[in-house]
């Protein structure tokens, strides 16, 4: 098939991604992720101040930002790991403020983190599995004497994962244990762990800092797909603005807890605020 001329040079499309997870491609261009005026305080210090932006089904929506904007910390008011004191957010109609992660993440959001967060004495495998955990809602009995519900669940929940590792071209790594990996294969596979939760909200923070470019492209590859095929909304935080300028749809711009910039990626760079935030003057645009 041809590339499509809107997309990087380095993308094409897939005959088949993922085909056993849900599908979000038909509802396209509806809200699924809402801030409304968010103010997170730590003491004397505001890392939000009055946040609000939204994201839409099948699209890549950026966040960025100088080091210390806030990006981070709304990306853990999303997934409850902070907790706003003022302020909604809102998941396909439902306000996630006060929820536990664990409930937010069955809600439809997966998270990958700035830092690794994976069991490094574990499997791929193993690691991708552990993000099916909400899955798996047999008794007791029928997990430990494996029959029943819970052969039924396993089976499924295998063939999830047999199809994240395949997505991610990682096939011959499954059995590996993740600490012997490169840092760019160990940053794929919790790409895959959030992946096996069936998010249709994926929030990416920092996906490609510390890699080559070989790997930087790899995993632009895997976002737009999961975006193109099967409808998912991303929302990115990266600092590396050439990846933020190829795939995003829509940029949101942060600087000390505000917003101060949104629109698509050509239009955001022309904002006069947004410059002087990245190069400290006017008349420029960032890199």
């Amino acid at each position: 098939m041809e590339k499509d001329p809107v997309v990087p040079h380095y993308w094409h499309r897939r005959n088949e991604v993922l085909p056993s997870f849900y599908n979000y491609c038909h509802e396209k261009g509806k809200v699924c992720l809402e801030a409304r005026k968010l103010t997170l305080r730590f003491g004397g210090i505001t890392a939000l101040d009055g946040v609000s932006f939204h994201v839409q089904q099948g699209e890549i929506h950026a966040i960025v930002g100088p080091n210390g904007a806030g990006k981070s910390s709304l990306l853990n008011c999303i997934s409850g790991l902070y907790r706003p004191q003022q302020g909604e957010i809102l998941v396909r109609g439902q306000d996630l403020v006060g929820l536990s992660p664990d409930k937010i993440s069955m809600l439809g959001l997966g998270r990958t983190f700035q830092r690794l967060a994976l069991f490094k004495g574990m499997t791929v495998l193993e690691n991708i599995f552990v993000g099916r955990h909400s899955f798996i809602r047999a008794g007791l009995l029928a997990g430990a004497f494996y029959w029943g519900k819970g052969v039924r669940e396993d089976i499924r929940n295998q063939a999830m994962v047999e199809e994240i590792i395949e997505f991610l071209e990682i096939e011959h790594l499954r059995n590996v244990p993740v600490g012997e990996l490169s840092y760019g294969l160990q940053k794929r596979v919790e790409l895959g762990r959030a992946l096996a939760l069936e998010p249709a909200v994926l929030l990416l923070d920092e996906p490609v800092a510390g890699m080559n470019l070989e790997e930087k492209e790899d995993m632009a590859r895997f976002i737009l797909d999961v975006k193109e095929d099967l409808g998912l909304a991303v929302v990115l935080i990266e600092h590396e603005l050439d990846m933020v300028m190829d795939i995003s749809d829509r940029v949101t711009v942060m600087n000390f807890g505000r917003v101060i910039g949104e629109g698509q990626p050509a239009q955001v760079v022309q904002i006069p605020e947004v410059v002087a935030a990245y190069v400290g003057a006017e008349g420029q645009r960032p890199a």
